[in-house]
């Protein structure tokens, strides 16, 4: 969001080498209102900038004086809507990743690691250890994860590693690989992306080198994701019953909704998210068959229709 600067000129040093530069040379505490705004010298009049525009490195100018204007103040300028105008009713609110750890057990010899702190760490006698996680209420998808550095040297930290899943403990598949890493600090969290996300109960983390230490110490590791889709499945559910049971949705319709709901949720259970994805777009296509308008009200219509595009969302990410 772009708000009114306080300062005549700034300059923000980016890790890549790049620079944004801010120039409001007539800001004051009278000329406190933007009148217009330059990116890269060209008019811009949008109230938000983009990561991309940004990481690039950028000059902003601001003219500025002691009345509001109508800067940023059109239609195009707003900032775009992080939902899908389709989710609108939708009860279904996303939530932001988590440490899907947090209600599982694992982590053997080393769960000092997954005790949300950092003021704990694990040394491993070897520089190369290999650390396991079970998901034991059943498979999940990680998205992210996170490694933090120990508190001791910095010989110790991890630098090239693999992370792998799997769903039966023996047969493994590499979901992201890295090499060349490195820690700043102590105690730094870095969070990394996994490439290849898949849901598996079982997940290592293989460290094959640290910085030539022989022995590896971590601080803190977490394994992100989503954990609401199951709870969208049985909200989704629940709703179908209420509406049957006030008279809002009929039969046959009901049952294939149910169907087509219970079909989704199994295919995601096994992991198959385009499939799963598949059966709720069939979700949809039932509840707008015109041959069966008259087996839902509008009302009931519109938001399971928000909820069930909710769930699509959800299963895509």
């Amino acid at each position: 969001m772009i708000g009114a600067p306080y300062f005549k000129k700034m300059t923000i040093h980016l890790e890549n080498g790049n620079k944004i530069v801010i120039n409001a040379p007539k800001v004051s505490d009278r000329n406190k209102y933007i009148q217009r705004v330059k990116l890269n010298g060209v008019e811009y009049n949008k109230t938000t900038l983009s990561h991309f525009d940004l990481i690039r490195g950028a000059t902003l100018d601001f003219e500025m004086g002691p009345k509001p204007s109508k800067w940023g103040t059109g239609e195009e300028a707003l900032p775009p809507s992080i939902t899908d105008p389709a989710t609108d009713g939708s009860s279904l609110l996303p939530r932001p990743m988590r440490d899907l750890t947090d209600r599982s057990e694992g982590g053997g010899d080393a769960r000092e690691l997954f005790d949300n702190s950092s003021d704990t760490r694990v040394t491993f006698d070897t520089a190369s250890p290999r650390l396991n996680w079970r998901f034991a209420e059943g498979p999940e998808k990680v998205r992210m994860y996170t490694l933090t550095s120990g508190d001791g040297s910095p010989a110790e930290d991890p630098k090239s590693w693999v992370l792998k899943g799997s769903r039966d403990g023996r047969n493994w598949t590499v979901l992201d690989e890295r090499s060349g890493e490195s820690f700043k600090w102590r105690r730094q969290t870095r969070a990394f992306e996994v490439k290849h996300p898949g849901k598996y109960s079982y997940y290592m983390l293989e460290i094959n080198e640290n910085n030539g230490a022989g022995s590896t110490t971590l601080a803190e590791v977490e394994l992100l994701g989503y954990d609401d889709v199951n709870r969208f499945f049985g909200a989704v559910d629940q709703l179908i019953r209420d509406y049957k049971q006030s008279g809002e949705l009929k039969e046959p319709l009901a049952k294939q909704l149910s169907r087509s709901l219970e079909q989704a949720g199994r295919q995601e259970q096994k992991g198959r998210t385009e499939q799963a994805v598949k059966h709720m777009e069939d979700f949809l296509k039932h509840l707008n068959n015109q041959g069966m308008k008259g087996r839902a009200t509008d009302r009931a219509r519109k938001k399971l229709a928000a909820e069930a595009h909710a769930l699509i969302i959800a299963l895509r990410r």
